[in-house]
């Protein structure tokens, strides 16, 4: 019996002794790293210490959804080859996860960003822009409007910048820009004038908004307008 009793209390003393307290310390804390990293914009970090938390072999089920999706979404914001493959797998992998309809958002982004401007309208079709924050979907819509424009399907990119045109930010005058052009290629000349106004006193639209005001003006007939306008 004594026998029997040491050999149980060795094995217990072999298993606590052959813990490693520094790799369960780093093992606890490294979700909450990854997470932080990523927030903050550090993406290779958050790369770095997903292999680590991979290298580990510890990666619980209910941890495997959130580091997939990050893993993805670094890829993606780094630009990386890899990144098509894992948001596709990701939103083969969790259908039913909250972070699907970001995961689809980066996905449609990575094709904008590539200039695949025909799969990128696709993907930001399925995206669900309300549940995003109000950045994102300034951005999204204004390059979903983009692709379109470049693809010369001038109704259709409308749309995206008429929810744009209005905002604060860079992307409220670029949008103006382009809803007024559209409309103006298009011979809505009053909506044109409206959006081009917005941003007639604005340098970076110094050298062509100015002359797409004049035409329109020249358009609607307004003589002594025009005149007062370029004199």
């Amino acid at each position: 019996l004594m026998k029997k009793i040491s050999l149980v209390l060795l094995l217990a003393c072999s298993a606590a002794f052959s813990q490693d307290p520094i790799k369960e310390e780093r093992t606890s804390r490294l979700p909450d790293d990854i997470r932080s990293a990523f927030h903050r914009g550090d993406y290779r970090a958050a790369l770095s210490m997903i292999r680590e938390f991979r290298d580990l072999g510890i990666l619980r089920p209910d941890l495997s959804e959130q580091v997939d999706f990050i893993d993805a979404s670094c890829s993606a914001r780094l630009g990386l080859a890899d990144t098509e493959k894992k948001l596709s797998g990701f939103l083969e992998a969790y259908p039913f996860s909250n972070n699907v309809n970001p995961a689809r958002y980066e996905l449609a982004s990575h094709f904008h960003n590539n200039k695949n401007y025909t799969r990128a309208a696709a993907a930001y079709e399925q995206v669900e822009f309300a549940t995003l924050e109000r950045e994102l979907q300034l951005t999204g819509r204004f390059n979903w409007g983009y692709g379109l424009f470049s693809q010369k399907k001038l109704a259709e990119s409308l749309v995206q910048f008429n929810q744009v045109k209005l905002s604060e930010g860079s992307y409220g005058p670029a949008a103006s820009y382009y809803a007024g052009f559209t409309e103006f290629s298009t011979g809505d000349n009053s909506n044109a004038l409206t959006d081009l106004r917005r941003i007639e006193n604005q340098d970076s639209y110094s050298n062509i908004v100015p002359y797409l005001i004049a035409n329109v003006l020249q358009r609607q007939g307004k003589s002594e307008e025009l005149l007062q306008y370029i004199t």
